[in-house]
């Protein structure tokens, strides 16, 4: 059994992080200077909301399914069942006649496509394995070439609404203290 392999924005975590201390120490400082309890509560959320946001979405490789973490839906699709990989934009994955995005893995942005010493000709700058999406596409079909082709795709579904509601409960509750209610 080999072990999962999770790609995530390494810039997307290191935002996260800095949103999260931030939003810790100014509910302690709330706390302190004696603002009301839900200012407190407004940064304790707006800290959930950066983990929701940045640090949850992720595309994981399993021994024998790829799992799409995104912010409102996480997607679980068998090897056997993809039938393309793209990356354009970000990481796409179309399986069953749908195509399913990923959030975490995005293509390089067009500064950064420029400066890709690895992209040959007519290939797409998201397909580059020294980017984040590429590399994820490259493990990705070899895992998809090595798979046996199944008929009818098996495609769970698992939602994550509560977490994507709790980053936009986050907002209304930072909006609602800096209004002083």
């Amino acid at each position: 059994m080999t072990p999962s392999v999770v790609f995530r924005s390494r810039g997307s975590v290191v935002l996260a992080a800095i949103v999260i201390v931030l939003a810790a120490v100014l509910a302690v400082s709330a706390l302190v200077v004696g603002w009301p309890p839900s200012a407190a509560v407004a940064f304790a959320a707006v800290g959930w909301g950066a983990w929701v946001l940045y640090v949850r979405p992720c595309v994981i490789l399993h021994e024998d399914a790829v799992e799409l973490r995104n912010v409102a839906r996480d997607v679980t699709i068998p090897y056997g069942a993809i039938d393309d990989v793209d990356t354009r934009f970000q990481l796409n994955i179309t399986a069953g006649g749908r195509t399913y995005r990923a959030w975490a893995l995005p293509a390089p942005s067009g500064g950064r496509a420029k400066r890709l010493s690895d992209v040959r000709e007519g290939q797409r700058p998201g397909d580059s394995p020294s980017t984040l999406s590429g590399a994820a596409a490259l493990r990705l079909r070899q895992s998809v070439a090595g798979a046996e082709r199944t008929d009818a795709p098996v495609i769970q579904r698992t939602s994550a609404l509560v977490l994507g509601g709790t980053a936009a409960i986050a907002v209304l509750l930072l909006v609602l203290s800096l209004l002083g209610l």
